[in-house]
């Protein structure tokens, strides 16, 4: 017995070590060499180490209850369903890329990957990990920006926000990075649910995120930060919402490729511009033009993926790449899927409120393997703690 609890902390140890390399292979590696090869097997080493630490975790944990099962059968249900609409579409059409089997892996490996570690892992752990991985982003970050800052720079930045976007914005700002606002958005929301003892690193993801200067996320972030100053904030984070909500949800982003298509291929676009006079031009920069091009060559699917194999690069509005890779069927199953997994929690619904917009403005599902660790962590540690034991409680003893 005793030989056995050695060997499972051992493969504990072994599963943070991977997940240690995992996060600095994230950092490190996107700073310096993904964004001039975005293809290259460099960008796959986070992946081999995260499916590393998977094992590892899986291994230390088979004999104990499962926690973030049902989170999990609901992910991997729906995922499921893609990958029979996948198979169904290479057939029908005849054409098959390897990109299916790439998205899918991108996907599929935070999941399984939370699945095990918040099983093997207690909140200390998991929460030392955010830490070391905010450090390393940060880093990595001003690694990434290191030939180009300034602080005078930065805080014109700052000054210089704007939601609509717009070559003189914030949006097309200088220290703007692909690879680090998402998982840094993660880790924000994360730390500001465990908030106790916690509050530098809330500070420390936020002002990372105003330099990293994504309009969604600096919006979101700033409206999470001022709730949580509220003093009734640790009764907020555990209110239920209504089940009316939660349906409008789902419905409205069910629905939501099909409003982007129309606004970004049709005259309602033009309308909306004249009624609100916002330049639609300024506010999608350029991801109209993306929408346009499958539009136009009349893309027909084969596959979770076929849009990036179709074209030779990711359409950036990714709930229109779902809808277009799956038909209205995935985009009604990804939408009652993901909300499902809230639990109707408010923050947590807050926090998939923000990842749907982005869906609609973005890429998160796809591009985003290392922020949806964070995300799931919190989701499942709030459902653990609002469902399964009293809310003084932690995730594990």
């Amino acid at each position: 017995m005793k030989s056995y609890s050695i060997r499972m902390k051992r493969n504990v140890i072994l599963g943070i070590a991977l997940f240690t390399c995992a996060i600095m292979s994230k950092g490190f590696v996107d700073a310096l060499f993904v964004t001039n090869n975005v293809n290259g097997v460099l960008n796959l080493l986070k992946y081999f180490f995260l499916i590393g630490a998977s094992f590892a975790f899986y291994a230390s944990n088979r004999n104990k209850k499962r926690l973030f099962s049902r989170e999990f059968r609901t992910l991997m249900y729906f995922y499921l369903f893609v990958a029979l609409i996948s198979v169904f579409s290479i057939i029908w059409s005849g054409r098959f890329t390897f990109r299916t089997i790439k998205e899918f892996c991108f996907i599929l490996t935070p999941i399984i990957f939370v699945y095990y570690a918040i099983n093997a892992l207690n909140k200390d752990e998991i929460l030392s990990m955010a830490k070391f991985s905010v450090v390393i982003y940060v880093v990595s970050y001003f690694i990434e920006i290191a030939d180009r800052f300034s602080v005078s720079m930065a805080i014109n930045a700052i000054k210089n926000f704007s939601l609509l976007g717009g070559q003189a914005s914030f949006a097309y700002d200088y220290y703007e990075t692909s690879h680090f606002p998402d998982p840094m958005m993660a880790l924000f929301c994360y730390f500001c649910y465990y908030k106790e003892n916690n509050r530098k690193w809330i500070w420390i993801s936020y002002i990372s995120i105003l330099l990293m200067n994504k309009r969604l996320i600096i919006l979101f972030a700033t409206i999470i930060l001022i709730l949580s100053y509220l003093p009734n904030w640790k009764k907020i984070i555990t209110i239920k919402v209504d089940k009316r909500i939660y349906m409008i949800c789902v419905i409205i982003f069910a629905i939501s490729p099909l409003i982007i298509i129309k606004l970004t291929t049709s005259v309602l676009g033009i309308w909306f511009s004249n009624k609100t006079g916002i330049n639609m031009a300024d506010f999608w920069m350029g991801r109209d033009n993306m929408v346009l091009y499958y539009i136009n060559h009349h893309f027909q699917s084969y596959g979770l993926g076929s849009t990036y194999d179709f074209s030779g690069y990711m359409l950036e509005i990714e709930s229109v790449k779902i809808y277009l890779e799956t038909t209205i069927v995935g985009s009604i199953l990804l939408s009652i899927s993901y909300w499902k997994i809230t639990n109707c929690n408010f923050y947590s619904m807050l926090v998939m409120l923000y990842i749907f917009l982005n869906m609609n403005t973005s890429t998160s599902i796809t591009t985003g393997a290392f922020a949806w660790i964070y995300y799931l962590f919190l989701i499942g540690g709030i459902n653990y703690e609002t469902t399964y034991i009293d809310n003084s409680s932690g995730l594990q003893s």
